[in-house]
């Protein structure tokens, strides 16, 4: 059984550790779809669909029906104090946008977090769609920044709080979650060599 451990190539190791990785993945993502069905039956968690004039603007201004950015830093913020997993909203930009970034706050007065940002992207089949999602989580008050450029004009639909997500919706595999499995992939299999090594030397 100790040669057997000790003749395990590192490919294998780090075949193991992809597919472990990928699994972990899937469980969190149906466990977080199980929290939001939860949330919603038992009423934490609702759909709201609100109007931009809803929001507490900063660096934008209505012009002839549409909304125009009046610097590169625009706000969009509102209070929500309840179960949030997201926003979506249908938009047409003179320009294109840049980054679309929602942040979101879970303490009264707290500042702003890089842990607490999710970058908003656009549907692959209708581009006028923008989405972002996230597990049911506590939040107080939510901030979307539009558009990083001034002088961007923006035709807004309506904004849909807490939008309904499916199952696949947890389960889409995005660049950062490809990033990150290969990093814990690796990880992962660089500790399982580090246990080969020391399980076959403490039999020698």
């Amino acid at each position: 059984m100790i040669k057997r451990v000790k003749n395990i190539p590192f490919s294998i190791l780090l075949l193991v550790s992809f597919v472990a990785v990928a699994l972990g993945f899937a469980a969190k993502g149906c466990m977080n779809y199980g929290k939001e069905i939860s949330a919603r039956e038992n009423g934490s968690l609702t759909t709201r669909q609100m109007a931009v004039q809803d929001f507490v603007l900063d660096g934008m201004r209505e012009k002839n029906g549409q909304w125009q950015t009046t610097d590169g830093d625009p706000k969009m913020m509102v209070n929500v104090s309840g179960m949030f997993t997201g926003i979506s909203f249908t938009a047409d930009y003179l320009v294109y946008p840049g980054d679309i970034i929602l942040y979101y706050f879970t303490q009264p007065g707290e500042g702003f977090s890089p842990q607490k940002r999710l970058y908003v992207s656009q549907d692959r089949d209708n581009p006028q769609l923008y989405h972002c999602n996230m597990p049911a989580t506590y939040v107080v008050d939510i901030r979307l920044d539009p558009t990083t450029l001034a002088g961007n004009m923006i035709d807004f639909d309506s904004v849909i709080i807490n939008p309904p997500h499916s199952m696949s919706d947890y389960l889409a595999v995005t660049p950062y979650h490809l990033m990150m499995w290969v990093v814990y992939s690796l990880l992962l299999a660089a500790i399982l060599r580090f246990v080969q090594e020391l399980f076959t030397k403490s039999f020698e």
